[in-house]
């Protein structure tokens, strides 16, 4: 007999048996595996894919007395060539993180936000700290792309920088918190 194990809370989340209320039609969802064994969910939000999953561990190596526990959702851009690395850090430091923007390990520009979350952790909690997040990168991610020539395939900076004043406010206003 196989032993079973507990579904993560980033699979309670999309299940409908636990309150997800959407249809494939409405948000479409695909699903995967990552090669760790871990489930991984491709939300097309607005025709921005966001891959979703939830970081169980840290990679091997690294060592942290913090816990590694927390939903991701982020999404990549492809072709994409950043040609500021510090106007991409203010743009950093203008969200405060949310989103933050990254490259990967080949090096693809990428945009991510998190949330950690702990063995208890509500569902309908984390849905709605996830549902946000995926606004927060359509969005952002739509923005982004505004900024790219479609000839020239590099960024505008001072576009990142509007767009990023404005998720700034957004996430102030969604906080309660007031710019002065």
């Amino acid at each position: 007999m196989g032993l079973t194990r507990k579904p993560l809370l980033v699979e309670d989340i999309f299940n409908p048996d636990k309150g997800w209320a959407f249809s494939a039609r409405e948000v479409p969802i695909e699903t995967g595996h990552a090669h760790d064994g871990n489930p991984y969910f491709i939300v097309n939000v607005d025709g921005i894919e966001i891959l979703v999953f939830q970081i169980t561990e840290w990679k091997e190596g690294v060592s942290s007395n913090v816990s590694p526990q927390r939903i991701v959702a982020m999404t990549t851009f492809p072709g994409i060539e950043i040609t500021d690395p510090k106007a991409f850090l203010q743009a950093n430091n203008i969200t405060h993180g949310l989103p933050l923007y990254g490259v990967n390990d080949e090096g693809i520009p990428t945009m991510e936000t998190a949330f950690p979350v702990s063995d208890d952790f509500p569902v309908e909690i984390a849905r709605g700290q996830l549902q946000v997040c995926l606004g927060i990168i359509s969005e952002e991610a739509r923005d982004f792309l505004k900024g790219v020539g479609e000839n020239e395939k590099s960024f505008d900076w001072g576009t990142a920088q509007e767009v990023a004043k404005v998720a700034g406010v957004f996430l102030g206003a969604l906080l309660g918190i007031s710019k002065k």
